[in-house]
């Protein structure tokens, strides 16, 4: 029987599901912005609002980071996915909110296509996230010659 005087919290996986949830609800509302352009300041307020959810889930993540002795996960890669998490929503509103504030008047087709090709990343990102708790069951080593 092993005790641990120091226990891996496993939180971090719930919170980087939500957060990666949280991201897949804000690019679904980009693409809702894009494809049915109207009430563009009412689905900015939306965007803003996901994003402000992402800035308080990142929050708890570091937060919790400062106060967990064992992790999961390298501390390094918990604030790097974090703040990467972060920074996709943080892109995300401000596409938005150039929209929006530069009161363009049509979304190009380009710009479609490339809210697409984010919008496809973010089901990725989301699909790897939710099976990160698996992979942090896997010896150092064997990530690193994964990648």
């Amino acid at each position: 029987m092993k005790i641990r005087l120091f226990p891996k919290d496993e939180k971090f996986f719930e919170l980087f599901r939500k957060d990666a949830a949280n991201l897949k609800e804000g690019v679904d509302a980009l693409q809702d912005l894009v494809d049915h352009y109207d009430d563009i300041e009412k689905k900015f307020q939306k965007i803003k609002s996901i994003e402000h959810q992402g800035d308080i889930l990142t929050h708890d993540i570091i937060t919790r980071l400062r106060g967990t002795f064992i992790t999961p996960l390298e501390r390094e890669d918990i604030h790097e996915l974090a703040s990467g998490l972060d920074d996709v929503l943080d892109c995300i509103e401000g596409v938005a909110g150039r929209l929006n504030s530069f009161k363009v008047s049509v979304p190009t087709p380009e710009m479609k296509k490339l809210v697409a090709i984010i919008s496809q990343a973010v089901s990725q990102i989301y699909e790897a996230i939710t099976h990160l708790e698996k992979l942090g069951h896997v010896p150092t080593s064997a990530r690193k010659s994964i990648s």
